[in-house]
């Protein structure tokens, strides 16, 4: 049994338990509300992910199994931006998130009926990788767009707040470094070699985790020093 195997477990039971922790914390909270959503959509990812290593992936081919996956995945840019207008305390901007959400079940159609458009082959022999179409670079665009938009943010709202909102913008700009390293070794792996060390969703639970402690905490202690901390 692998180590990606295990921490693939760990991870999904620890995400759906921070979902329903998140939610039951603050539930007539919108924000707390979103947070749950996101991050029950992440675990949808790391429960495919395990799956791969089961009998199931003998049952249904690989290509489905990836296919199932980007049937939902695509939506967690609308969800993912909708949720840090919530946290950020920055005015929902409903035009944006109706115009992701277009784009997503574009995404949607283009994988129901020309599903070779995205992957060309999918291969998990060490040796192999996935060989990957335009519209997977597309998505992968999509996503590291959405990425860059909640940073601008994040990073806008830290520079005007004070106080505890200001803490939380502090720790969520530590946190996306964390879902960055995770986001890259994932990239690699696709990219590269399926053989590279499957580290990623270890990284995403400790993002999630970190993320949950800033939405249901009402102090933090302040992230200069767990920066300082961990640099020591």
């Amino acid at each position: 049994m692998s180590f990606f195997y295990v921490s693939s477990v760990v991870a999904f039971f620890l995400t759906i338990f921070l979902a329903f922790f998140v939610y039951i914390e603050g539930r007539k909270e919108a924000v707390n509300r979103m947070c749950s959503l996101f991050i029950i959509w992440l675990s949808f990812g790391i429960l495919v992910d395990f799956v791969q290593s089961t009998h199931i992936a003998k049952i249904l081919s690989l290509h489905k199994i990836f296919q199932i996956t980007y049937i939902i995945y695509p939506f967690i840019v609308p969800i993912f931006l909708h949720f840090i207008f919530l946290f950020t305390k920055t005015k929902v901007k409903t035009g944006w998130l109706n115009f992701l959400y277009g784009i997503s079940g574009l995404l949607l159609a283009v994988n129901l009926f020309f599903s070779g458009s995205f992957f060309k082959s999918i291969e998990l022999r060490p040796e192999k990788i996935l060989i990957l179409q335009a519209s997977s670079y597309l998505y992968m665009l999509y996503i590291f767009t959405g990425i860059v938009f909640s940073t601008i943010i994040t990073v806008n709202r830290f520079i005007k707040s004070k106080g505890l909102l200001k803490e939380k913008m502090g720790y969520y700009l530590l946190a996306t470094v964390i879902i960055l390293i995770s986001g890259l070794t994932y990239a690699g792996v696709i990219r590269f070699s399926m053989a590279l060390p499957r580290v990623d969703n270890f990284f995403i639970a400790i993002y999630l985790s970190l993320l949950v402690y800033i939405i249901t905490s009402k102090s933090l202690v302040p992230v200069k020093t767990v920066v300082n901390r961990l640099a020591v």
